[in-house]
């Protein structure tokens, strides 16, 4: 469950990735996919991922010039 300390926004994203991973547990698209989904930007995507990371509900690895969230 996603603990009330990250915004609405992340909280939204969070519900995204979850919906795409139910089947393979990782998440791999392109954040401006990301932002077109839930109405934002690339950088408001960079921001929720980020604080989503600080608070322990994903994690994330760099593969080349991309990222793969779990």
């Amino acid at each position: 469950m996603i603990r009330a300390t990250v915004s609405d926004g992340a909280c939204r994203l969070y519900m995204l990735l979850d919906d795409m991973a139910r089947d393979r547990g990782n998440w791999f698209i392109k954040q401006a996919a990301m932002a077109v989904q839930i109405g934002c930007n690339d950088r408001e995507i960079r921001n929720r991922l980020s604080e989503l990371e600080d608070a322990g509900h994903i994690t994330s690895v760099r593969t080349g010039r991309s990222s793969i969230y779990t």
